[in-house]
């Protein structure tokens, strides 16, 4: 976030950012960090600054200022896609614990290739599920999440009411 207020200040125009100074950029950097990050961080930016307009040297083909133009305008966009997002959470929750309703908390955010996963709800014994080009796995087998970014091996039992609920709220 700290370094979303630097690019929606200055748009990371080198000319901006040294008219700062670091004293200053640091009181921004460690304002929007809650004071995890500050005046290093400011001396890397300055730093960053300092090397672009050396191996630029003010040449007329690099526009900083129109380029800063554009940061600041994909930081607002970025500002106001994350206040819509938030303003739907609250429904977008009520929704997937409707839909599963087994679910105890919210779906797992933590990084790495299964952020975007679906635990599985189904707890029982599961007939072979045959799959193209692969074994098909035991009956006992039950995956705990199904991958989106890879292909899937089982995929949950559908709620048919919740989805029906689900579809009409849309």
């Amino acid at each position: 976030m700290a370094d979303l207020a630097v690019l929606e200040g200055t748009g990371a125009d080198p000319h901006a950012l040294l008219r700062c100074g670091q004293a200053r950029l640091g009181r921004l950097i460690g304002t929007a960090s809650h004071g995890q990050q500050g005046t290093q961080r400011a001396a890397q930016w300055l730093a960053a600054a300092r090397a672009s307009l050396q191996l630029y040297d003010d040449h007329p083909a690099v526009a900083f200022t129109d380029l800063a133009a554009e940061v600041q305008t994909e930081v607002r966009l970025l500002r106001a896609t994350q206040a819509e997002l938030e303003r739907h959470a609250a429904q977008r929750e009520y929704c997937y614990r409707r839909a599963w309703p087994a679910q105890a908390g919210p779906l797992p955010a933590r990084p790495g290739p299964d952020r975007w996963a679906r635990p599985d709800r189904h707890h029982g014994p599961r007939p072979p599920v045959p799959l193209k080009g692969t074994e098909s796995s035991g009956s006992g087998s039950c995956s705990k999440f199904v991958f989106m970014d890879q292909p899937a091996q089982h995929i949950p039992p559908l709620d048919t009411q919740a989805i029906g609920w689900l579809a009409g709220r849309i």
